[in-house]
């Protein structure tokens, strides 16, 4: 079966990246791959739909370009596994495939089933989520995962021993992902919800997860902070080097301190406390 590869520039990637995939997550393109301009999609040849294709993405503003490009015959599943490779998080958490062998090594092993998309610990944002929950006493603690992606944070959260757990995401795609990876996992005491701040339940949590950009951060940082309790935490990141100083400021003007900033190749987290 023949591809076709279409290939988005957009303004901002950071930003609308995310907000692209979503927007043509309804059509019937079968895998999506992140690009430093924006994101490339594919399609089989026998499922193209010009018209279709055209009418949404002809709104769509923050598009700057794209190019459509037939690419041969490719078996996907084998080609991703061949690039897909496991990480590594301070040698205590390896986050793998179902087809990378279980390493006795490491004290947690989460399993993301790669969709060629977002959340799986490729990104530095992921990687220094992850990195700081390792640091983070948890065990019996309540967690909130806001964006969570592929679910890869709430997974490890209950395998250090949170409990409840909440993973909030508004794509439908990574609602859905995230449930298959939470049964590919074997959780018990996360429960994934689909749709914004509105499905945080009206409790306060230990520990708020939020790697989303930072426009959606500073919007939802009360909603944060009304949701902690007085020593709860909160890591944040999504957000580039540059900002730290500009979502410190957002952070202390909600009621939390700072107490440590991090960072990765440009990327930011800051972890706060109430």
């Amino acid at each position: 079966m023949k591809y076709i590869e279409y290939t988005f520039s957009v303004d901002e990637p950071e930003v609308y990246r995310d907000i692209l995939l979503a927007q043509i997550s309804h059509l019937p393109f079968e895998s999506f791959e992140e690009t430093e301009e924006g994101l490339k999609a594919y399609i089989p040849e026998s499922f193209m739909i010009k018209e279709d294709i055209l009418e949404t993405i002809s709104v769509l503003k923050y598009i700057k370009n794209y190019e459509v490009t037939e690419i041969a015959k490719v078996n996907w599943n084998e080609e991703w596994e061949k690039e897909y490779q496991a990480i590594m998080v301070e040698n205590q958490c390896l986050i793998r495939a179902p087809f990378h062998p279980n390493d006795p090594r490491f004290l947690f092993q989460v399993i993301i089933k790669p969709q060629m998309s977002f959340g799986t610990g490729h990104h530095n944002t992921t990687y220094l989520m992850v990195k700081h929950i390792l640091d983070e006493n948890i065990y019996n603690k309540s967690v909130l995962d806001m964006g969570c992606g592929t679910g890869v944070l709430a997974i490890l959260t209950e395998q250090k021993g949170a409990n409840p757990v909440w993973a909030i995401d508004n794509d439908e795609w990574a609602y859905k992902n995230t449930i298959s990876n939470c049964l590919l996992n074997g959780t018990e005491f996360v429960s994934v919800k689909f749709g914004d701040k509105r499905e945080i339940p009206n409790k306060k949590f230990n520990l708020i997860l939020a790697n989303i950009n930072k426009n959606i951060l500073k919007r939802d940082m009360k909603d944060f902070a009304d949701h902690m309790e007085e020593g709860s935490v909160l890591l944040l990141s999504g957000f580039f080097e540059v900002d730290i100083e500009e979502m410190s400021s957002v952070v202390e003007a909600n009621g939390l301190k700072v107490v440590l900033t991090d960072t990765r190749d440009e990327w930011a987290l800051i972890k706060c406390i109430k």
